[in-house]
């Protein structure tokens, strides 16, 4: 049994200003000499700290008379401080030893050690298991607030005491985890995604040799070979002329492999998960005898917050945590994230990233952007078959845990995972009475004439016996009695079962007996069509089992699948009308596949499987334009696992082209709806070589379009040159146009987007609804650049274009359209266009076009002067945009709140703020009015705060990640905002 998960957590912070937090609750420390007190024993590390010691940081080298016991007074309301707020009992933490003072604080209380540690644990792993190294360091950066005890350096005795050399130091172990994450995610194949913050790094280190052997092994990754020399010789010529040195040894071997094109540095595939079901239907079936484990699973989840069902495979550990849902999960949002389809380690993150709609933005990984959206959840996790990637999950549930104090975890493996804290609940097979009743039930939907007096009751007591009890194996025996009779079906079972539990006594072995069993009953025709459908790693219809189980069913495919789902080998669910999606448990896939491969038949099935996807995608990027998006999206949605594993089969098998082909036919999704995964396969293939020209060109269209939306402006405008340089008569050119006119709009040079939206018009390729989007885009810029008649008169066309397109996506942005050139003018007619803008594109999940509208109802409260709701409206927008990973638009919508605040008159928060967006890399130009806007609320933030706490607020600033400043803007400024507006002017 698992100790009990402590109430009240307590935690000692200095990396950042002082604070200690009880249950994630603020304590109230006093003045800047007990916080200095307190500073010296946490760094002591449990030693016992002289008074000398404590009179030098409180007073440096001029202390009063009087000084110990003025200090027994700061020890003393220090105790009586953290006792109150339930950090300790009076006098148990804080102890007087003779001479001095002794704090007691474990390791996992204090960040300073838990940072230690996680460096250690990451630098032991890095070699072989980087992406977990990447997971460990995310979490050691992420310990940082701020510059360490950066509250305590005006104390009289900041040097004498020695707390500025600890200042030092853990500013270099800061450096050092920083360095150190940026060097395993460019080993776990995360190099493209690095660039942006190694060329930072590199920058603000010019004599510093890591950053820059880094950035030239990440160039070079990225097809970027040139770029990558260029770095390493302007490194070398800076150290000769600055301090007359040459680089290291390993800087020349690595200059010299990237000459050579050395096949060691080639990267590791990057590699992106299925996405599981979020939420997993019930099954129909009968579930009997488990009402004890559903109460005792409802206890362990009360007790712990990590809680693993284990068992043998076939015992119903899925089943009971999904019936056990309604129970268990009180008070808490569920999510089932099933990793059954996923194969690679390195893609469990990305597959609870999907599940939970996070994306990934520039500058930012995406394990920080998930921990960072769990930790404002309220949630009931639960991770559904773990075994094959027990330590991807181990390292996933760590960090959940540890930085998400509000989720609870509830995992299936066949094994614990070894986790500290983890309760395990092991899964008994049934009792013998449950697994009768539920043979009987499952046999007397095979058979209606099935005997009911219990005449059967001997022979189906020893086949649940032969079965171990095992409900997978009962139900798949009891289908077959349609066909048996239970003499008979006793007679075929005992041989298999005798011979394989001889081999291996495990329970396991049972149920592969009777899957093997059951497959052997099947037609020659059944088994094929069997092992084909086994290929798809989510449900599939019926037509989509025709086409990948082709010939080799006999063309009877649907009779075949019919039979398969009478034995259970198949389950099928009702997808809508009248239609049947059929989907088949891990188990049985698994068998399906070894079967597959065993006949030789897996190359030419995957064959299959891709012209499936292959046609499904390209169906699907004419429909998405019109009015069957909503039908589209869904659809893609739910085959996107089968679409991953085509597009990774195809790139690693090296068919290049055929994998551009499905970037291509699904950028529209891709953009409209937000699937960042799907920005980096474009941005991937245009790393690298695309050998047909007409779709190469297409991939660097998608890919600067992906880049744009990911606030990475520099490599979209690289994309769309290169794009545009290609093959001339390309189809797709227009795509890189598209993206230069979105650039412009961006830079706020809205003539010239003017000028190339007209261009585009003119181009019969472009799709209806980027069509409507320039039209739109047309209003806009005249709106932004003051221009208001004009910008009233291109509406109409853009509203027409909408609606004889019928899309949804288009629809809401001619909406949002209309909302936002009547802004300045008509905040209510704007805030009802607005509104139905977010209503229309939340039923695509059209993201983009969901966030501007979300923003710009924030605006049009604002200008009506209902700063409540404007104040409502902000968390929803800011999460909106760090969930979607699209930065540009984040920090628009982060200078709107620097309005509102000033206005509120919080001015460090709206300081902060500012200065963030102001050196943010990737925010937007500002320019016209809005830039004059920003520029008098500097100059008020300047008359209200002074030169000097403008110059502090911008040196806090810049030492925050944008998820840091995500969390201040959330954590921070909209409280202080709200507490501003409670208490009025």
């Amino acid at each position: 049994m698992a100790d009990r998960q402590d109430p009240d957590p307590v935690a000692f912070g200095v990396l950042g200003p002082l604070e200690v937090t009880v249950a994630g609750r603020a304590v109230p420390l006093g003045g800047p000499r007990a916080r200095g007190v307190l500073a010296m024993l946490l760094l002591a590390r449990g030693a016992a700290v002289s008074e000398d010691a404590l009179v030098d940081v409180v007073w440096g080298d001029a202390p009063p008379r009087g000084a110990r016991n003025s200090l027994q007074s700061h020890v003393s309301r220090l105790r009586t401080s953290l006792a109150a707020a339930g950090a300790c009992a009076t006098g148990d933490r804080l102890r007087r030893e003779p001479g001095g003072y002794r704090l007691r604080v474990a390791a996992t209380e204090f960040d300073v050690p838990r940072v230690e540690a996680l460096l250690a644990r990451a630098r032991a792993v890095r070699e072989d298991a980087p992406a977990r190294a990447v997971v460990l360091l995310d979490q050691a950066r992420s310990c940082w607030r701020g510059p360490a005890l950066a509250d305590l350096a005006d104390l009289p005795g900041w040097q004498l005491s020695g707390l500025a050399a600890e200042r030092a130091r853990l500013d270099q172990l800061e450096s050092s985890v920083c360095e150190e994450l940026l060097e395993a995610r460019v080993r776990a194949g995360g190099h493209l995604a690095a660039l942006p913050e190694l060329e930072r790094a590199a920058h603000s280190s010019p004599t510093h040799e890591a950053p820059h052997r880094l950035l030239a092994l990440a160039l070079y990754r990225s097809g970027r070979q040139a770029d990558a020399l260029d770095v390493l010789r302007r490194y070398r010529d800076r150290l000769a002329d600055q301090a007359g040195l040459d680089p290291s040894p390993e800087f020349a071997a690595l200059h010299q492999a990237i000459l050579g094109h050395d096949p060691a540095l080639a990267p590791r595939p990057e590699t992106v998960a299925p996405v599981g079901p979020v939420l997993q239907e019930v099954p129909s079936s009968s579930f009997v005898g488990r009402a004890d484990d559903v109460a005792r699973l409802a206890a362990a989840v009360r007790d712990a917050r990590l809680v693993t069902v284990t068992g043998p495979g076939g015992v119903g550990k899925t089943r009971l945590v999904l019936e056990a849902l309604p129970q268990v999960a009180a008070g808490l949002d569920p999510l089932v994230l099933e990793l059954a389809s996923v194969r690679r380690g390195a893609a469990v993150v990305p597959a609870l990233a999907a599940a939970l709609g996070v994306r990934e933005g520039s500058g930012a990984t995406l394990a920080e952007a998930v921990l960072a959206h769990l930790g404002t959840r309220r949630l009931l996790l639960v991770i559904d078959n773990c075994e094959h990637l027990a330590t991807e999950v181990v390292t996933l549930v760590d960090a959940v845990v540890a930085r998400a104090p509000t989720v609870r975890v509830v995992t299936t493996s066949r094994r614990r995972l070894g986790v500290v804290g983890e309760q395990v609940l092991p899964l008994e097979p049934l009792s013998q009475a449950s697994a009768v009743q539920l043979f009987t039930d499952r046999a007397r939907r095979a058979r209606e004439s099935f005997p009911a007096d219990g005449s059967a009751l001997p022979l189906v007591e020893e086949l649940c016996h032969r079965l171990d009890r095992l409900p997978l194996a009962v139900e798949l025996a009891a289908a077959q009695v349609g066909a048996l009779g239970l003499a008979d079906l006793r007679d075929r079972l005992d041989d298999r079962l005798d011979l394989l539990v001889a081999l291996d006594g495990d329970r396991h072995a049972t149920l592969r007996a009777v899957v093997d069993w059951s497959y052997r009953l099947l037609s020659e025709e059944g088994r094929r069509t069997f092992e084909a459908v086994s290929v798809f790693d989510a449900g599939f219809p019926l037509d989509a089992a025709e086409h990948v189980a082709g010939d080799a069913s006999g063309g009877a495919v649907a009779c075949h699948l019919a039979r398969l789902v009478d034995a259970s080998l198949v389950a099928a669910t009702p997808e809508g009308g009248e239609r049947l999606r059929y989907h088949l448990l891990e188990t049985l896939r698994t068998y399906g596949r070894e079967r597959l491969a065993a006949r030789g038949a897996r190359p030419a099935v995957l064959a299959r499987h891709a012209m499936w996807v292959d046609r499904l995608v390209a169906a699907a990027e004419q429909g998405l334009d019109g009015p069957d998006e909503a039908a589209w999206v869904r659809r893609l949605d739910a085959h996107l696992p089968d679409i991953r594993s085509a597009w990774h089969r195809l790139h690693e098998a090296g068919d290049v082209d055929g994998a551009a082909r499905l970037s291509v036919a699904l950028a529209g999704y891709a953009q409209w709806q937000g699937r960042s995964e799907l920005w980096g396969w474009a941005r991937r293939l245009a790393e690298g070589e695309v050998p047909d020209p007409e779709l190469r060109v297409a991939v660097h269209g998608a890919a600067a379009q992906a880049a744009y939306l990911q606030g990475d402006l520099s490599a979209s405008a690289r994309y769309a040159e290169s794009g545009l340089a290609g093959a001339p008569g390309a189809p797709r050119r227009w795509w890189c146009l598209a993206a230069r006119h979105i650039l412009a709009m961006y830079r706020g040079s809205y003539a010239e987007a003017e000028r190339l939206a007209g261009l585009l018009q003119a181009d019969e390729g472009v799709s209806p609804t980027w069509r409507v989007v320039l039209l739109g885009n047309i209003a806009l810029a005249r709106t932004y650049r003051g221009d208001t008649d004009a910008a009233r008169a291109a509406v109409e066309p853009c509203r027409r274009a909408a609606a004889a397109l019928a899309g949804p996506t288009g629809l809401a942005w001619s909406r949002y359209v209309d909302g936002e050139v009547a802004l300045p003018t008509d905040p209510v007619r704007a805030a009802r266009s607005l509104g139905e803008a977010v209503t229309i594109a939340r039923g695509v999940d059209a993201t983009f076009v969901e966030g501007v509208a979300t923003v710009g109802l924030v605006s049009a409260a604002m200008r009506s002067g209902d700063t409540r709701r404007a104040m409502d409206g902000f968390p929803e927008a800011i999460r909106h945009w760090a969930r979607t990973g699209m930065r540009v638009q984040q920090w628009t919508t982060l200078r709107i709140l620097v309005e509102l605040l000033v206005g509120l008159e919080v001015h460090v928060p709206a300081a902060v703020l500012i200065t963030a967006a102001d050196a943010a890399p990737d925010a937007p130009a500002v320019v016209g009015a809005d830039a004059q806007r920003l520029d008098a609320l500097r100059e008020t933030l300047r008359e209200r705060l002074g030169d000097e706490a403008m110059e502090r607020a911008g040196a806090r600033s810049s030492g925050l990640t944008t998820p840091d400043v995500i969390a201040y803007a959330l954590d921070h400024a909209l409280p202080a905002a709200a507490g501003a507006l409670v208490r009025g002017p």
